[in-house]
C-alpha cells in the first residue's frame, strides 16, 4: 500500500471511532433528557396537587370566615 492509502485508512478509522464516541454521547444525553422530562412531569403533577389543596383550604377558610 502506498502512503496515501495508509493515511486514508487511518483517517477513516479515526473518523469512525470519533463518530462512535459522538453517537454514544448523544445516546447518553437523550437518556438524561428523558429522565429529566419524567422528573419534571412528576414535579408539575405535585405542584398541581398542592395548588388544588391550597385552593380548597382557602375556600374553606373563606366559608368559615363569612
Amino acid at each position: 500500500m502506498n502512503k496515501i492509502t495508509v493515511f486514508l485508512v487511518c483517517l477513516c478509522l479515526s473518523l469512525a471511532v470519533a463518530l462512535g464516541i459522538a453517537h454514544h454521547d448523544l445516546h447518553e444525553a437523550r437518556q438524561t433528557v428523558d429522565k429529566q422530562e419524567r422528573q419534571l412531569k412528576e414535579l408539575y403533577g405535585q405542584v398541581n396537587e398542592l395548588t388544588l389543596q391550597y385552593v380548597d383550604v382557602v375556600k374553606r377558610i373563606n366559608r368559615h370566615g363569612n
